[in-house]
């Protein structure tokens, strides 16, 4: 196992972040959320050298699946999702690709996860924690070993994810927050966000408003 290096690339207009985790030893790395702008992201891969050897989605809305598909075919590496966003990978209406107007690629899941599931890439162990409330399907993913959560929309800088998109919910969204910080988050870990520039679980839970928010009264509908 070597040294794992993260390459965190906005992508699209959203300036969603597709992240790369990349182990040195092996050349082999992870793509997460192929968001948009496959030919960069193709091209960064090039660059690194890389053999990408999975491909992880956090959930399904468009501008964390736009690419999906391309980087499949030309990597033949599985793509994983949860059970629930697995529809919205096929569907415009679902993604929120028609929404807001963008042109749809459908991709289709070669592993569907439930949420507690042990994997096992780069030549690490990572826990698949599913946490709606953003969306029915979002999943965060973690590697204790490295302190790293992947937390796709669930969290981010100041910020927490929407709620007011189909398939969220403030009140499921408060019962994942709580979890995260009640019960298995550790303040150490780096969290590689879904928007927006990296934090912690520490940084969040002391100066982030929406998180206190959901610890004590509860998120509700804005």
């Amino acid at each position: 196992m070597g040294e794992l290096r993260v390459h965190s690339i906005p992508l699209g207009a959203f300036q969603t972040n597709c992240h790369i985790l990349e182990d040195v030893e092996r050349r082999e790395a992870i793509v997460v959320d192929p968001g948009d702008e496959a030919e960069e992201l193709l091209a960064s891969i090039k660059r690194l050298g890389v053999r990408v050897v999975a491909i992880w989605n956090t959930h399904a809305h468009l501008d964390h699946i736009g690419a999906n598909a391309a980087l499949q075919k030309a990597t033949g590496a599985p793509l994983s999702i949860h059970r629930l966003s697995a529809p919205a990978l096929e569907s415009a209406v679902l993604s929120g690709a028609k929404l807001f107007g963008f042109p749809f690629t459908p991709s289709k899941a070669d592993v569907l996860w439930n949420g507690g599931e042990e994997l096992h890439a780069l030549g690490r162990t990572w826990l698949v924690r599913h946490n709606p409330g953003h969306s029915v399907g979002c999943c965060s993913i973690i590697c204790e070993a490295e302190n790293l959560m992947i937390g796709g929309d669930l969290l981010f800088q100041g910020a927490i994810g929407r709620t007011d998109l189909p398939g969220g919910s403030p009140e499921v969204m408060t019962a994942s927050l709580r979890a995260l910080f009640n019960d298995w988050g550790r303040n150490q870990w780096t969290v590689l966000t879904g928007h927006g520039d990296n934090t912690t679980v520490g940084e969040e839970r002391t100066g982030n408003f929406l998180v206190r928010l959901a610890l004590t009264e509860g998120l509700v509908e804005t």
